[in-house]
């Protein structure tokens, strides 16, 4: 995601203003394990937003994430 972004922004210069964490977990190490202990203490997973073409769309004509996104 993060890579995404960073590209928009040098070719398109869209702000990076946009909350990646909405939209997909960090990048962590072992995340099996991270996995089996949500499990274990049944614990819920993390619900991600939707990030479609039409908002990389908005965001490209608009230079910048929409508020929402």
């Amino acid at each position: 995601m993060f890579e995404l972004v960073s590209w928009l922004n040098k070719e398109f210069e869209v702000q990076m203003n946009i909350d990646i964490m909405r939209y997909a977990p960090a990048e962590t190490p072992f995340p099996k394990v991270r996995q089996l202990i949500r499990r274990l203490f049944s614990l819920n997973e993390p619900l991600f937003k939707s990030l479609k073409v039409r908002d990389v769309i908005a965001a490209i004509e608009a230079k910048r994430w929409p508020d929402d996104a």
